[in-house]
């Protein structure tokens, strides 16, 4: 399930004209900003798995990255906001990513947060935004 999230994902998130770079997978360097991966995310959700009804909760990360010294710190974030307003609004219009959940489940994007220098860590010249997309799914 989730090769076909994380792909049902990532053919949402390349209709968007504001990124240069999307990948399904975790880097962190990259040769256009803005640049995106997509993974599952670095969170442990208690709700995971509903056993009853066989439904599963799978936590997509969407990562976007920004250059930042050249643009600036302010242009920088403004570019993140708008790229978030794009994604989040792409998702809010495919809640079923194409036909990958239609009829068994749906996602729901879920504004994350800015991750600035110094916790973005080596890479001090990118700023980055988190989305994160949950995915709830009857097996």
């Amino acid at each position: 399930m989730w090769d076909d999230l994380v792909a049902a994902t990532k053919a949402v998130v390349d209709t968007s004209t504001l990124l240069h770079e999307v990948f399904d997978y975790r880097r962190r360097t990259f040769d256009k900003y803005p640049a995106c991966t997509i993974s599952p995310a670095d969170t442990v959700d208690p709700l995971f798995a509903d056993t009853s009804r066989n439904q599963r909760t799978y936590v997509i990360a969407i990562t976007v990255y920004q250059e930042r010294l050249d643009q600036g710190d302010s242009n920088a974030e403004r570019i993140l906001r708008q790229i978030a307003d794009d994604l989040i609004t792409k998702f809010d219009a495919d809640p079923y990513l194409g036909n990958t959940i239609a009829g068994r489940g749906y996602a729901k994007p879920i504004p994350g947060a800015f991750i600035a220098p110094p916790d973005n860590g080596e890479y001090p010249d990118t700023i980055a935004l988190q989305i994160f997309l949950e995915c709830v799914v009857i097996q």
